[in-house]
């Protein structure tokens, strides 16, 4: 998918996403223009897909969700929709982490706790299986 087809896919839903918000994302390989609104579970986050600055192309999709109260629904989630992670939920200190695959993708998500808010960020990233030969 490029860029074109992206905005095209949103219509309106998306927004061109600032040099700054640009920048925290990515580094000197891909660059993310465009956000865009997103609920999971009625947690409300933002969308970003990621293109290569080589090919265009998209390369992967982070989702950020802020201030969660109920983290651990987004991750049922994502169990109910692609079943049991490959790499189960494996907790340090304060970050948990999780990996899932999907049918053409895989999933990655970490839930940061907040110590004092009772609350956590959580990122989920999307990206494309590597081809067999990659393997």
């Amino acid at each position: 998918m490029t860029e074109a087809e992206a905005k095209a896919a949103l219509k309106t839903r998306g927004y061109r996403a600032t040099s700054k918000e640009e920048k925290i994302i990515n580094d000197d390989n891909s660059y993310n223009p465009i956000i865009t609104e997103v609920v999971i579970v009625g947690c409300k986050g933002t969308a970003s897909p990621s293109f290569s600055s080589k090919t265009k192309r998209l390369e992967q999709v982070n989702l950020s969700f802020s201030s969660v109260q109920f983290p651990d629904a987004i991750l049922q989630s994502l169990s109910v929709k692609y079943g049991k992670p490959i790499e189960p939920l494996s907790c340090r200190m304060i970050t948990c982490s999780a990996t899932w695959k999907g049918p053409n993708q895989g999933i990655e998500a970490m839930v940061l706790r907040s110590t004092d808010k009772g609350t956590s960020l959580v990122l989920i990233r999307y990206f494309p299986q590597a081809p067999a030969s990659d393997l």
